[in-house]
């Protein structure tokens, strides 16, 4: 495919950051690459039209580098039949999940970004009605490679069409966790006029939530309740924080009911509780109360 670029000289790399070589420009003012199934990159000498803007909030900075988990990278790879209608130019509605059969063969790739082998075990997780098999595969990926690990998707006799789900991937880096993949399914339509099921919310909820937003309150000691809740995936209690004013507060999570407390003593002024939450398929939600403690 041709490629515009600027001025200056093209050079192109591999997902990897490895050399590919520099293609020569054309008279047409592009340059002539050879499609991958990776992302490939073209950098180029020529100066930026315009000074170039940090995205918000790039001005933090990392406290550690990434470890070795952190460099394998999880992606889910479907066949193009089972994409959402009109997806690949953006123009596709909602839900956008991918559209599987009763039963679909897909694949996980594994990449490396390390510098060494490494020996990663992968594992499907799904919800609502879905099964994924094998339930763990473990594969040994080379330095700066790619490799693909097989699974099979099955929708059970309850999954309604149309109803876009979560399928998780998760991974194993010698008792680290490896970030997950997660992507939206949904069981395709067999019939056009098929009706499809409810969807149902992807992340969790935070309600019932007191004091209110904005509410005046009698201090030093003010309490704080909401309740979390997840209808697909659950709640995830150990991924639950509370912060009052940017700092973290101890807090206690009831699984069974799903309500939250907490206890901060202030000052009398202006504060912010900010509770943080994830479900099992790593969708989150933040709710963030503002209260004003009397004198």
């Amino acid at each position: 495919m041709d490629v515009p670029v600027p001025d200056g000289a093209t050079r192109e790399y591999d997902i990897m950051g490895a050399a590919r070589g520099t293609p020569v420009r054309s008279a047409h003012c592009t340059v002539r690459v050879a499609a991958s199934r990776d992302p490939l990159y073209l950098v180029t000498d020529a100066p930026p039209p315009r000074r170039p803007r940090p995205p918000a909030g790039d001005d933090r900075t990392r406290a550690r580098p990434l470890s070795a988990a952190e460099h394998i990278v999880l992606s889910q790879r479907y066949a193009a039949v089972n994409a959402a209608p009109n997806k690949e130019d953006g123009d596709a509605e909602p839900p956008l999940g991918y559209r599987l059969g009763a039963s679909t063969r897909m694949t996980v790739d594994v990449y490396n970004f390390n510098t060494a082998a490494q020996t990663v075990t992968v594992s499907g997780r799904a919800v609502g009605g879905w099964s994924v098999t094998p339930r763990r595969e473990r594969v040994r990926v080379p330095p700066g490679g790619r490799v693909g690990v097989d699974f099979t998707v099955t929708a059970g006799p309850k999954v309604r069409p149309g109803v876009d789900l979560p399928l998780v991937f998760e991974a194993d880096l010698g008792g680290a966790a490896v970030p997950p993949s997660v992507a939206r399914v949904q069981r395709r339509r067999d019939r056009s006029h098929q009706r499809p099921g409810r969807q149902p919310a992807l992340a969790p909820v935070i309600d019932k939530v007191t004091p209110k937003d904005g509410a005046a309150v009698t201090g030093p000691s003010v309490r704080l309740a909401a309740r979390i809740a997840d209808a697909v995936s659950g709640v995830d209690a150990e991924r639950i924080s509370v912060e009052v004013d940017g700092e973290r507060i101890a807090h206690r999570f009831d699984a069974d009911s799903g309500v939250l407390t907490a206890t901060a003593r202030l000052r009398a002024g202006r504060h912010t509780f900010l509770i943080r939450a994830f479900n099992c398929a790593h969708a989150p939600v933040v709710r963030s109360v503002r209260v004003r403690v009397l004198p």
